[in-house]
């Protein structure tokens, strides 16, 4: 394909996209299948368009004053390195090109190519015009970290980190395996599993990884480092018993059942079937025998507590409650930047909700002298500090427990480079973008005896 026909391409997608409830990574890989003429270049630039006009969208819509996706697609075309000059010949309305540019999508593209050349690539412009106006006042930080900062480094493409599994490997052993398959790593800085690929080997580790022998031997998992660190706080040991009550497809599973040494029972619970069964070849392929899949039903507020039909008989038995709740989501825009664009005020009430109802389902089977660990993958107070405030409220036979005190604990967590990252002072743990992993809530509550 011609870079017009690419940009064509773009903005098509991205019409589409405005009437389609798909993800953006789903939506891209169902329109790969449907136009298998566009090669593997073609695919990639077309996409680093697309994310770029999600990650963008709040400046380019303002550059070139208006949200129409062929407005959008041209602007980030310019963001991906092209001068106004040259977008202008791919616009000739010639076979699978789009029409000519106009008088005034000429204006703005020079406007915004003086703009881009002016400005930090990383954090364009202003990066809360990057954010829907409902969500800036929303947003949560660390009260000593500046937000804008935390925008601009989630409006960031993201790392691709690995987790070695303790139970086949070390993250020495790891790295070099890695780096002879050809890969560019560093270890993570927080967690003592991790590793990190260094940026020019992306775009080859997206496409190889699930093809090493590493990976089939079940030496590694994709996982981010923030997402570890928040396993690793629950600080599960070897002979508990342990409930992953929203398990998904089991990421934090894994972790804890390494940390278990294949001891004692994780419950890798979910309302989602589809989700759990992407666990069970996981687990295969990790060497885990101590985990157990169970689909659950949804929480209904009216069931007394202690009287949970799923768990019938583990009634206030649980050493370790992890609830990695449902969430808006906002913590990983980096990943997926069309998110924060379809979340709406009452999706976020909803969600909201959800945690709530998720909160006091967990309490109830948490044994005395055991251990609640709260986790979203969010950046909104709603979620975060205010849910776990009302839960104190209602459970009071709950305490926090800070989170350096259990790091220090936890001989995978590097706790002195954490606290020397994490602005705030607060008992429960704020993971943020600008310290290089998804942003993160991790709140640990401690079950009195």
């Amino acid at each position: 394909m011609q870079p017009g026909g690419r940009l064509a391409a773009a903005i098509e997608i991205l019409e589409s996209l405005e009437r389609s409830s798909l993800p953006l990574d789903r939506f891209l890989a169902q329109w790969a299948r449907q136009h298998r003429y566009a090669g593997s270049k073609d695919r990639a630039a077309i996409t680093a368009l697309v994310y770029d006009v999600m990650r963008h969208r709040g400046d380019l819509a303002w550059h070139m004053s208006g949200t129409e996706p062929r407005a959008l697609a041209l602007g980030a075309a310019c963001l991906g390195g092209a001068a106004p000059a040259e977008i202008r010949t791919w616009c000739d309305g010639v076979r699978h090109n789009p029409p000519p540019l106009s008088s005034t999508e000429w204006d703005s593209l020079t406007r915004l190519h003086t703009a881009w050349a002016r400005s930090d690539a990383r954090s364009f412009g202003d990066s809360v015009r990057n954010l829907p106006d409902w969500l800036r006042p929303r947003l949560a930080v660390p009260a000593e970290s500046d937000l804008e900062r935390e925008i601009a480094a989630n409006n960031a493409r993201a790392p691709t980190d690995l987790r070695a599994n303790a139970l086949r490997t070390d993250r020495s052993a790891l790295a070099d395996m890695l780096r002879r398959a050809g890969l560019n790593v560093d270890a993570t800085p927080f967690s003592r599993l991790g590793l990190r690929i260094h940026p020019q080997s992306h775009g080859q580790a997206a496409k190889s990884l699930t093809k090493l022998e590493a990976y089939r031997n079940g030496q590694f998992e994709v996982q981010d480092e923030g997402m570890q660190v928040a396993a690793l706080l629950v600080d599960a040991g070897p002979c508990q018993q342990v409930l992953d009550l929203c398990a998904g497809a089991g990421g934090k599973s894994l972790v804890m059942a390494a940390a278990m040494r294949n001891t004692g029972q994780v419950f890798a619970c979910d309302v989602s079937a589809g989700r759990l069964r992407r666990l069970r070849p996981r687990l295969e392929r990790a060497g885990f025998r101590n985990v157990q899949i169970k689909t659950i039903s949804s929480w209904r507020s009216d069931v007394r507590p202690g009287r949970d039909p799923d768990f019938s008989d583990h009634a206030a038995e649980f050493d370790r409650v992890l609830v990695d709740a449902p969430c808006s989501g906002s913590g990983v825009w980096r990943r997926n930047p069309d998110a924060k664009w379809r979340l709406t005020p009452q999706d976020l009430e909803a969600a909201v909700a959800q945690q709530r109802a998720l909160l006091d389902r967990a309490a109830a089977l948490v044994k005395p002298g055991g251990r609640l660990v709260y986790v979203t993958c969010s950046m909104i107070e709603d979620e975060n500090g205010a849910q776990i405030a009302r839960f104190l409220r209602d459970h009071t036979d709950f305490s926090p427990r800070p989170w350096r005190d259990v790091a220090c604990a936890v001989a995978d967590i590097d706790a002195t480079a954490l606290e020397e990252r994490v602005a705030s002072n607060e008992p429960f743990l704020y993971l943020t973008p600008s310290m290089g992993t998804d942003g993160a809530y991790v709140a640990i509550l401690d079950r009195s005896t």
